[in-house]
């Protein structure tokens, strides 16, 4: 990806914007990468998480504590989005880089998969988010500096 700023929610490289970050931070990308453009990988928008979403991360997280394995996240998403009231929703991420940059690319993707640990989680997120069982709650977007 060269010629490009990546910005990574959780990454250790590239510009770090976290979900805490101080969003002015996007305001400063002066000259990202050598055409303006910029990349921006969120994770896990609580917003985003609904009863169907909460309900199917949860029972999963049970049959795999049941089945032997220590699930990367949390049991109980209600009460972990409680005690982080300091992420910032994909819709505020989304409005600063809108301000900021013209849309290129916007995908909505899987993600509790990662805390769920499972190698097969992946691919039955991705279908019932397809199917319209439950949201994404992760997202890629591409965009270039508006001129």
């Amino acid at each position: 990806m060269r010629n490009w700023v990546i910005l990574f929610s959780i990454v250790n490289f590239g510009l770090f914007v976290s979900a805490r970050a101080d969003l002015t931070i996007i305001q400063r990308v002066d000259g990202a990468g050598q055409n303006g453009d910029v990349t921006v990988k969120i994770k896990g928008d609580k917003e985003r998480i609904d009863a169907p979403t909460r309900e199917w991360y949860e029972a999963q997280h049970r049959l795999l504590v049941a089945a032997g394995a220590d699930p990367l996240g949390p049991s109980d998403l209600r009460d972990w989005a409680a005690r982080h009231p300091d992420l910032h929703p994909s819709h505020v991420v989304l409005g600063k880089l809108d301000a900021r940059f013209e849309t290129r690319y916007l995908e909505w993707r899987p993600y509790l998969y990662r805390w769920l640990g499972d190698p097969a989680t992946e691919e039955l997120e991705r279908g019932l988010i397809d199917a319209g069982a439950i949201r994404a709650l992760g997202f890629r977007y591409a965009g270039r500096v508006r001129k």
